[in-house]
């Protein structure tokens, strides 16, 4: 990111606080009611005031508030983040990868589509846990509240991408990896969990992307380095 010229990170920084304004007037909430909820009772009583009183700069009014329900829909449509792919992160075919031995937990943040039982939900910069099974299943577990969690489970198998680069989200990029694997319709009434638990049937798999964002660069490498390093040996076996 610090390669990027002045104008785009500008932008970026511009971006990611349009979408942590939105996101965060529509999480919390007070007196029963959303920040953007009483964000739009504000500037609808504004509005009635300037146009009552024939303010000069009513027409002015109307365009801000439309500009912010514009910017609202924008950045819900865009899940309230935007991945920027890092082209320079590429590992050479013989560079040697450091893996993290079975079972060892590493801390992050988790985005994207996660599920356990018959439930799916899409979150976003959630507390969250990666490792590897000794088997080779790689789960991220991401923390919902006191003993409650979803999960993701995917294979080298099944694995299509991964790449590192930057979360877009407030005014400060967070080191991300975006990891691309085949996974179950969200639609198809067996979820994931289910496959997991024995079912053998089969299932449309379509490609799903989550993304994990850390604390420092050394744990992106270190779980970049890792999933490469599974899928190098499951495509050489």
């Amino acid at each position: 990111m610090h390669d990027l010229p002045p104008l785009k990170k500008t932008y970026y920084a511009v971006l990611g606080t349009i979408f942590a304004l939105a996101y965060h007037s529509k999480t919390r909430r007070f007196w029963g009611m959303s920040g953007r909820g009483w964000l739009n009772l504000g500037w609808l009583a504004l509005l009635a005031a300037a146009w009552a009183g024939r303010w000069p700069a009513w027409p002015w009014l109307l365009a801000l508030f439309s500009g912010w329900q514009l910017a609202y829909w924008a950045a819900r449509r865009a899940g309230y983040s935007k991945f920027v792919a890092d082209k320079t992160a590429v590992i050479p075919p013989n560079h040697p990868l450091n893996t993290i031995p079975p079972n060892q937990h590493t801390n992050l943040w988790a985005s994207g589509l996660f599920a356990v039982r018959n439930r799916e939900e899409r979150v976003l910069l959630r507390p969250a846990e990666y490792w590897q099974a000794p088997l080779g299943e790689h789960i991220v577990m991401v923390k919902m509240g006191v003993e409650k969690f979803l999960y993701q489970f995917f294979d080298a198998a099944k694995l299509q991408q991964i790449e590192m680069g930057w979360l877009i989200f407030g005014r400060r990029p967070f080191p991300t990896a975006a990891i691309t694997f085949l996974a179950p319709e969200s639609d198809n009434p067996l979820p994931l969990y289910a496959m997991l638990q024995g079912y053998e049937g089969e299932q449309k798999q379509n490609p799903r992307t989550i993304y994990l964002t850390f604390d420092n660069t050394d744990k992106q490498t270190a779980v970049w380095h890792n999933i490469v390093s599974d899928a190098r040996r499951v495509r050489s076996g």
